[in-house]
């Protein structure tokens, strides 16, 4: 008599083939989703890095005071456990620069938000988020100096260095970026 049913070996060994190709098609869609994420949140945490850099560059080079002080060879270091800002005053249109003329100024203010979060506030209360809190950043201002045959040679006085880093602990991602910073109607160093 021809019997034409599965055998009980051969049910199991379809069984297994059948697991092993769902479990290996799951595991791809699992790498590729999480290349996906990563290469996503790398792409988000270096565009803001880039932004913040780039929006600082502009408003500093019209600033004609600073209410926060940079003392020489010293630093300003901005983060959510040192509850500092850094202070100034400059245009409130970044594009139109009136040095002679203050009552188009307002205070820029970079900080530091509860959620952790670097935001850039104005006099008018108006806040911008720079950098998302989850990115735990951390801004430092700094004049630097430099010690040269025991001599200490500080950068021009309106020329601080802008360190800018950031880090994502859930994605093991960091991104800094130092970048010079020169204010061309005043003497930051103070």
């Amino acid at each position: 008599m021809n019997s034409k049913g599965f055998t009980l070996i051969e049910m199991i060994v379809v069984l297994l083939v059948i697991s092993f190709i769902m479990i290996t098609i799951t595991s791809i869609a699992i790498f590729f989703t999480r290349q996906v994420n990563l290469s996503r949140e790398r792409t988000n945490m270096w565009s803001q890095l880039e932004y913040t850099v780039s929006d600082m560059r502009t408003r500093c080079v019209s600033a004609v005071t600073t209410i926060t002080p940079l003392s020489p060879c010293g630093s300003i270091t901005i983060n959510g456990t040192s509850g500092s800002n850094f202070t100034f005053n400059g245009e409130a249109d970044i594009y139109s620069i009136t040095p002679d003329n203050i009552t188009d100024n307002v205070n820029y203010t970079y900080s530091i938000q509860n959620d952790g979060a670097l935001i850039l506030q104005t006099t008018g209360g108006v806040t911008d988020v720079l950098i998302d809190g989850k990115y735990n950043p951390e801004l430092i201002f700094e004049h630097h100096c430099e010690v040269v045959g025991g001599v200490t040679i500080p950068d021009e006085p309106h020329f601080i260095r802008v360190n800018l880093t950031l880090e994502n602990v859930s994605f093991g991602l960091n991104a800094s970026r130092e970048d010079a910073i020169r204010f061309w109607f005043l003497d930051v160093v103070q």
